[in-house]
């Protein structure tokens, strides 16, 4: 029988030459372990890794067995710390500020490691904890990387819960014009503040990259690290390092083909601690979580892009490459991620005294809306026809199993299209635009027709507000479309309703003011696009959310919930999803119930 000890800080094995193939399938390494009595090197199976040790624990005698038992606990420990409700460690906070139990204990996990992932669903506080690790080691210069429209937000935070009174502002650009002699002028000034802490958004990365790595700092924080995710935009390679292509345009007067942007090769930036936080570091898939194990455990899980994908990704050779885009082995991925790097409460766990979140399917008769869903109908049986069922790779006969994985199948190919987008504003054109013809075929057509049904159904949920307005309840309302917000608005406000928007249009510095305006009971309603209005904010005056349509993307439907559901709220937040009987969204929100499952799967599976 073979077996393997501790030998010089290696698990070296003893086998026979048949037996060898134990350990090499378990990626032990043929490799000189010492010197015999002779001077001549000793060539054994052995490895390093506790882990590729542990896979072979039958084998193990005498100090690899003890080695294996003390980094198993050290294991277990560090697993139960990344769920942990409460610390007794003392950390320094601004008079009359206190952090509550979890996030003393999220402060300490992350000040126990370089490099850590805050996955805290919204509403328990990660700009805090962020700000806490700051206080708890009193690091000298800090780079913080957020969404524009929340840059305002980190300011007011740091400037609340810094302990150490450093310095902060915004790196900023301001757009300016002169005229004289009737000539106009305009430029752009650009601002990158010379202060301890340097607040910049994700767009303006490449814009800065220069004053970003001439300098060293102590903290790098990445706020909606999920951002991060793809390694083909250019914010991913200006915070990690990496090589943007030149991109070519034709010239408006002389056609001739010329050079937008030289090729250009970013460096990573360099910190001596990293936090990246996300209260949805997967949207939809396990793969969306490489770029944080990466960066967080680079030796360990995040060595070898073809072992992750395949353990955790169900990898397997597709019509177009390697399909990625599954999952397998979720629990001992949520263990590794939670003993490494990654700490993430139940939110339900640690705010025991947040009242409940419910989900309420609104389903509206389709009696009333029958021309509009009629045409919808039609519009997505020729948007099928206008790519073949074959191209599906179905063989089911039944009509309606086509056509729900029609719209999952679009659901993912649009996820991953806004994945590779370099600007924190969704784009969805150009989104679109990207993906195949057929694909793109049947996007326009399944998004006319939600539209269609969505603007027919305004008068309903409007309807349906109003009655909450009437229990002198304020209202947080999602909706997809610009048309379909700006009609809720135009008919809120005809029934003198005071509404505020929140849409890709307002400028990000500005939807700060709209979301103060309603937190302090100057609004009624407020109204945001599910992008734009999703992330960062905190709505905690109302207890009433209503989706008047749905996303394509189901984690993002649940980070906006929780604007509302979060710290602060006071009151059991009902969500309320509005959907039309016998609809596309009706029929999508099969899909986004099933896809929510691995996520939480992934994140959140709490081991027996």
């Amino acid at each position: 029988m073979p077996t393997f000890d501790r030998i010089n800080g290696l698990f070296v094995a003893k086998c026979t030459f048949e037996e060898r193939n134990i350990f090499k399938r378990n990626g032990w390494t043929f490799r000189t372990v010492g010197k015999n009595a002779k001077g001549q090197p000793v060539e054994r199976w052995a490895t390093d890794d506790v882990e590729k040790a542990r896979n072979l624990y039958q084998y193990a005698v005498g100090r690899a067995k003890e080695h294996i038992a003390t980094a198993d606990a050290v294991r277990q420990a560090a697993v139960e710390a990344s769920w942990a409700d409460d610390s007794d460690t003392v950390i320094p906070s601004p008079e009359g500020l206190t952090y509550l139990p979890f996030q003393r204990a999220g402060i300490e996990y992350a000040s126990q490691r370089s490099h850590v992932l805050i996955a805290d669903p919204p509403g328990l506080g990660k700009t805090i904890q962020a700000i806490g690790v700051h206080n708890m080691n009193r690091t000298g210069s800090v780079l913080i990387i957020c969404p524009a429209s929340i840059k305002v937000n980190w300011f007011r935070e740091w400037l609340r819960w810094d302990y150490h009174g450093m310095s902060v502002d915004i790196a900023t650009s301001k757009s300016r014009t002169k005229q004289e002699n009737g000539i106009k002028d305009s430029w752009t000034e650009y601002h990158f503040p010379d202060t301890n802490v340097v607040i910049v958004n994700y767009d303006m990365l490449d814009t800065f990259d220069d004053q970003i790595k001439s300098r060293s700092w102590d903290l790098l924080i990445c706020d909606e690290a999920h951002l991060l995710k793809s390694q083909t935009t250019v914010r991913y390679k200006c915070v990690f390092g990496g090589r943007r292509k030149a991109t070519h345009g034709t010239h408006p007067e002389t056609g001739k083909k010329v050079v937008k942007k030289k090729a250009k090769t970013y460096r990573p930036i360099i910190a001596q601690r990293s936090l990246y936080l996300t209260g949805t570091p997967i949207l939809s898939k396990p793969v969306e979580l490489w770029s944080m194990v990466s960066a967080c455990d680079p030796l360990g899980l995040g060595k070898s892009w073809d072992r992750y994908v395949d353990r955790y990704c169900d990898a397997y050779p597709g019509d177009f490459g390697l399909d990625v885009s599954g999952a397998s082995n979720i629990e001992e991925l949520n263990r590794l991620l939670r003993e490494r790097f990654m700490v993430r409460r139940d939110k339900r766990a640690v705010l025991k005294e947040l009242p409940d979140k419910r989900r309420e399917l609104i389903v509206l008769p389709h009696d009333k809306l029958e021309k509009p869903l009629r045409k919808e109908r039609s519009i997505v049986e020729k948007a099928m026809a206008a790519f073949e069922r074959d191209v599906l790779g179905l063989d089911d006969t039944d009509p309606d199993f086509y056509y729900i994985a029609a719209i999952e199948g679009l659901t993912d190919k649009i996820a991953g299209a806004l994945d590779a987008q370099d600007s924190e504003e969704l784009d969805w054109n150009k989104a679109i635009s990207s993906l195949s013809e057929p694909d793109q075929i049947m996007f326009a057509e399944l998004s006319l027709a939600r539209e269609e049904v969505a603007r027919a159904k305004v008068g309903m949920v409007v309807e349906h507000v109003q009655k909450l307005l009437e229990c002198e309840e304020p209202v947080i309302l999602f909706a997809h479309h610009k048309s379909v917000i700006s009609d809720l608005g135009s008919r809120l406000r005809a029934d003198g309703v005071k509404v505020g928007e929140v849409t890709g249009s307002v400028p990000s510095h500005k939807r700060q003011d709209i979301v103060d305006a309603f937190q302090d009971g100057a609004t009624d309603v407020i109204i945001g696009n599910i992008t734009a209005m999703g992330v960062g904010f905190t709505l905690t005056r109302s207890s009433h959310v209503v989706f008047a349509e749905l996303d394509w993307v189901p984690a993002m439907i649940e980070q906006a919930e929780d604007r509302a559901w979060r710290h602060g709220q006071k009151n059991a937040v009902l969500i309320q999803h509005i959907v039309v009987d016998g609809s596309i969204e009706a029929r999508m929100a099969q899909s986004i119930v099933a896809k929510m499952e691995i996520i939480h799967a992934a994140l959140d599976a709490k081991a027996a």
